[in-house]
């Protein structure tokens, strides 16, 4: 493939390094908006209160689906 011929001749410190800018790259929008977040306690309380009341909608209907299947509805 295109990484092994790439780093075929170069050590393994070369691809651990270029790995390591690669994650860091792909990981900074994520960790610009976590930044973002922790400078704003209401915009993160209220992220959280709706991610809760989208897992709890989730939770409920699998659990009566869970329940109708072992015939207890």
């Amino acid at each position: 493939s295109g990484i092994e011929a790439r780093y075929e001749s170069r050590g393994y410190g070369d691809f651990k390094k270029d790995l390591g800018e690669v994650v860091v790259e792909a990981l900074s929008p994520i960790r610009e908006r976590a930044l973002e977040l922790l400078d704003d306690p209401k915009e993160l309380d209220d992220l959280l209160e709706s991610g809760a009341e989208g897992a709890s909608e989730v939770a409920h209907a699998t659990l009566r689906d869970a329940w109708t299947r072992m015939g207890l509805d």
